[in-house]
């Protein structure tokens, strides 16, 4: 006889099983790889008003790099043509994409 295309109901929820079985013996596998350390809390305190001019510093830095002007978005770069939006992709297909001839490879 030929044999069967596809498992019975028994055989497939047998295999159900050791598969769940093999995946709730190995659920925590990784942990007895891993030390924790739960009594290891910080023992020294940092002073607040130090870390507060830290982080002011760094906040007026970016600011500061957020005020510069953008730069231009080359539309006629295809890096580009994923960022544009659709005005500027109409403007591009008005235009068409400049076309360098002069190339020279190594």
């Amino acid at each position: 006889m030929f044999p069967k295309k596809h498992k019975s109901g028994s055989e497939k929820r047998k295999q159900r099983q050791r598969i769940e079985e093999l995946v709730e013996s190995q659920k925590r596998a990784l942990d007895k790889f891993f030390v924790k350390n739960i009594g290891s809390g910080c023992s020294q305190q940092t002073e607040p008003s130090h870390v507060e001019e830290l982080n002011k510093a760094k906040i007026d830095e970016i600011q500061h790099n957020v005020t510069e002007q953008p730069t231009p978005l080359d539309i006629y770069d295809p890096k580009n043509w994923d960022n544009i939006d659709d005005k500027t992709n109409d403007l591009l297909v008005d235009k068409c994409p400049i076309r360098e001839t002069n190339l020279e490879f190594p």
